[in-house]
């Protein structure tokens, strides 16, 4: 399909491109405006994810994919907002480009972060573009909805600015991180949900988060598990930015731990830059600008022999009660007894499995595939069983943890709620309930787990 696509056979004529990357080729046909332009790519990429759509169907089990950030240069946006078609106008496709209107001074909101970098963006925001700025500097903890309609609601925003996720909780600890993540989480839900109503009064909407996706293990060390408190931001944004398209002009920006002035001027730009905006996800940092992909994941994979379970020690998956903890309890099953049958020599496998919910009790839905473990377990003198534990607290995943250290050799994390709804009719409530036992609970078991000793854990 691709090799038959006539834009492909343009994009080969065309010298590679430096930023703005090979895709423009075949994504643009002589649009007339900046707007145009841009979006055109858009558009290419959804017509070349539908053309092949059918031919993934044959391989779709053998296909994963990751994602990647890609370099794209792109210029400073400028006071009279020509700086984008002056530079899709120098590439060689050819574009008929119309300068976009003057721009007009914004009245801007901004949900400012403690450190002042909200403050410092905006003053590095090109000229012409910031008439108001109301900075709303009351913590997250003590805004509710009504706060929040009154805020959205009293003005014409050109610009509302989430900047509080920028703030680090104070302290790596879980009574620090978690009130962050919740109010985060809150707040960001409920505005984005009063903009989607109140489309009128908020032209386009930021949010910004500081190196959550940074793979770099000296920031880890140093930053540690707060690092990640604000990432919440990211699929929440994804989600709203496909269920609420038509209502919310949304863009997310992940920028540098500690971000130099020619990195927040470039986020200034990122957020005035009309064309370019909320087209997609964006990191900013000291190094450059940069925006995400989906890649197979072929590219990616380590080159190490396959997994093997652990001779001995502890297994837990929460969850235990769930279709997904029966699945993976006999794959850990079947696994330990290819590794018998090919290590004849060795002892037999001999590892425990403990399956955690808060009842310990099997479900009527599940009992044909426990009945089948329980067998198969039997066969092989391994110890299955359902034990009480309430992920959802901390107290519940401490006692857990300190009962089996130093023997816990794996932990597989299957629990989970569903609370399914569209973002307008989506609850707080029912947002707290499913954050309880998935994300909650994996920061309950990081933070146990730093405090007990388990040299086997891989």
């Amino acid at each position: 399909a691709a090799k038959a696509a006539k834009p492909a056979q343009v994009a080969d004529e065309v010298p590679k491109l430096v930023g703005a990357g090979e895709g423009f080729a075949a994504a643009f046909a002589k649009p007339h405006s900046a707007d145009e332009a841009y979006f055109s790519l858009a558009k290419g990429q959804r017509h070349f994810e539908e053309t092949v759509q059918d031919c993934l169907e044959p391989v779709s089990s053998e296909m994963c994919f990751v994602c990647e950030w890609y370099p794209e240069a792109w210029p400073l946006e400028s006071k009279d907002r020509s700086s984008t078609a002056t530079f899709l106008a120098g590439l060689p496709m050819q574009a008929e480009l119309e300068l976009p209107p003057a721009p007009a001074k914004e009245h801007i909101l901004v949900f400012a972060d403690r450190g002042g970098c909200c403050k410092r963006i905006l003053e590095a925001a090109p000229e012409r573009r910031v008439g108001s700025i109301t900075f709303e500097e009351r913590a997250l903890a003590e805004l509710d909805a009504e706060d929040l309609k009154e805020l959205v609601t009293q003005e014409k925003w050109g610009l509302i600015l989430f900047g509080t996720g920028l703030d680090l909780p104070a302290s790596n600890s879980v009574d620090d991180i978690m009130p962050v993540i919740d109010d985060l989480s809150r707040t960001w839900m409920e505005l984005v949900k009063l903009v989607a109503r109140n489309k009128k009064n908020c032209g386009r909407l930021g949010v910004l988060s500081r190196d959550v996706f940074t793979d770099d293990p000296k920031k880890h060390r140093k930053a540690g598990l707060r690092l990640e408190a604000a990432s919440s931001l990211w699929g929440m944004s994804n989600t709203m930015r496909i269920e609420l398209e038509e209502a919310v002009h949304l863009a997310y920006i992940d920028i540098e731990l500690k971000p130099s002035d020619e990195c927040l001027k470039r986020v200034a730009s990122e957020l005035f830059c009309q064309e370019t905006f909320g087209q997609n996800t964006v990191r900013i940092l000291n190094s450059g600008r940069y925006i995400m992909r989906q890649v197979q994941c072929k590219h990616y994979q380590a080159r190490t022999p396959s997994f093997e379970v652990p001779s001995s020690g502890v297994i837990a998956i929460t969850g235990g009660n769930g279709s997904l903890a029966q699945v993976f309890g006999l794959h850990l099953l079947e696994m330990a007894e290819r590794k018998n049958r090919e290590h004849p020599g060795l002892p037999p496998v001999s590892f425990t499995i403990k399956l955690l919910s808060r009842s310990a009790v099997v479900r009527d839905r599940e009992a044909q595939a426990w009945a089948e473990i329980v067998k198969k377990a039997a066969t092989l003198n391994i110890s299955v069983d359902h034990v009480k534990c309430d992920v959802t607290k901390a107290e519940s995943i401490e006692r857990f943890i300190a009962e089996y250290t130093p023997n816990i050799t794996g932990i597989i994390h299957t629990a989970g709620i569903l609370q399914d709804a569209m973002l307008p009719g989506q609850t707080w409530e029912k947002f707290e309930t499913c954050l309880g036992c998935k994300s909650r609970a994996c920061i309950y078991l990081h933070d146990s787990l730093e405090r007990h000793h388990n040299p086997d854990l891989g």
